[in-house]
């Protein structure tokens, strides 16, 4: 089982592990002074973007790294994507205003932390640098000129590109890599668990008048056929510390809630559970309640051979899509007003107009407004099911027997409607 659960926990992972890169002919010391660095322009469609991770090396170069995992990368874009954060750190961004990021997270004052704490009392990187150097035995080093090299690459581009993933480079990434030059070295760290140990190989480098790529590259895994999120086949790409959940837990759950143990529909990252009810006019009529699926971020933007089995974590859903068919509008609004509370209080978070629902009730127009989604997330560091401990358990239990109430609730509002539930 791989220790991390989607990308931001494998930024952590990464940071808490690994202070070397192990370029062609050499390993190099590597202190990361910046994570979730945001730059004015970054982004697509020009506002802007986050870069995942900075780190400067013992030789003074800086790297601008863009961490990936298979279960939820685009590899085909990574590098587009480095070379608009380069450019929009020549163009738009200032070394006082990125300092005070970096210096925020060297302090240890945001989600991600970093490996130690020992720089969160100094006030310029000048500092960090000089207390880094000193214990790697560069005392002799200028910090003061290491420190202005890292600041002129930043604003010249000429620094390093590299991107952080737990699998070698796909051919579309490495055609990609090929064809791309800026000035500065570019590489492709795979950074990932191995016997239980971090593991970081290099496997491919170009820097000046000079390019290598490892000459292994597994290609059974882009072979891999994948299909569609089905019931049938959940749990063939869940990480197995999760199939308990699923076949303990949450599918009698839902079964003794009225579930036939089918899927109303599917699609490339979930299925959706309906709970039968009649309509007005007496007829059953399925509403779409939950939606169960494959996490990792953007599964359904990730390409069908790019899906590792056994890697995902769980999506579970409340989403009361087609409320609004059974009761109206009216009711189905204040009934969801109302479950908020209680939802956010098992963990499950709403998204968009309604992130606060449990605090601010959604008005009218907010609710046509609203993605009808509530998802669990359970803190700001932790979403969907990625562990199977006794703690998600518990929060799946709680989910149900809400979920029970909720079901009893609309079979009431029906009834009041003048319809048989």
């Amino acid at each position: 089982m791989r220790p991390y659960a989607n990308e931001a926990d494998y930024h952590q992972w990464f940071i808490n592990h690994v202070d070397h890169f192990p370029l062609p002919d050499r390993r190099v010391p590597i202190l990361i002074i910046g994570h979730e660095l945001s730059l004015f322009g970054g982004s697509r469609n020009g506002g802007s973007g986050s870069a995942d991770l900075v780190a400067v090396d013992m030789e003074g170069r800086v790297w601008l790294i863009e961490a990936k995992i298979a279960s939820s990368a685009e590899f085909g874009t990574v590098w587009a994507q480095l070379g608009r954060y380069r450019d929009s750190l020549q163009a738009h961004n200032r070394w006082d205003v990125l300092e005070r990021q970096m210096l925020k997270f060297l302090a240890g004052r945001e989600i991600c932390q970093p490996a130690s704490l020992r720089f969160r009392g100094h006030d310029s990187l000048l500092a960090v640098f000089q207390d880094w150097l000193a214990s790697l035995g560069e005392r002799g080093r200028d910090a003061a000129a290491f420190t202005d090299g890292v600041a002129e690459q930043l604003r010249t581009g000429t620094l390093g590109l590299a991107v952080l993933a737990d699998i070698p480079p796909p051919p579309i990434a490495r055609e990609a890599a090929v064809h791309h030059a800026h000035g500065g070295p570019t590489a492709w760290f795979l950074a990932h668990a191995h016997q239980g140990e971090a593991r970081l190989e290099t496997c491919y480098f170009q820097g000046p008048g000079m390019m290598s790529f490892q000459a292994s590259e597994p290609t059974v895994f882009y072979d891999t056929a994948y299909p569609r999120c089905r019931v049938d086949t959940l749990a063939e790409y869940l990480d197995p510390v999760l199939i308990p959940l699923i076949e303990e837990i949450l599918y009698p759950g839902l079964r003794r809630l009225g579930w036939n143990g089918h899927d109303a529909r599917n699609n490339s990252k979930s299925i959706t559970i309906a709970l039968p009810f009649m309509n007005a006019m007496g007829q059953l009529q399925p509403l779409r309640l939950v939606d169960l699926g494959w996490t990792d971020a953007d599964a359904s933007r990730v390409a069908a051979t790019q899906r590792l089995p056994g890697s995902y974590g769980l999506k579970v859903l409340f989403h009361p899509y087609d409320l609004h068919q059974g009761l109206g509008e009216s009711l189905a609004l204040e009934r969801i007003n109302g479950w908020g509370p209680k939802l956010h209080a098992c963990g499950w978070r709403a998204r968009g107009v309604a992130r606060n629902i449990h605090v601010t009730p959604l008005t009218r127009e907010e609710f046509r407004k609203f993605a009808k989604e509530f998802e669990y997330e359970p803190s700001p560091r932790i979403k969907d099911f990625t562990r199977g401990d006794q703690t998600e358990r518990e929060a799946l239990l709680r989910f149900l027997a809400l979920m029970e109430n909720i079901i009893a609730d609309i079979r009431t509002s029906i009834l009041a409607r003048g319809a048989p539930a």
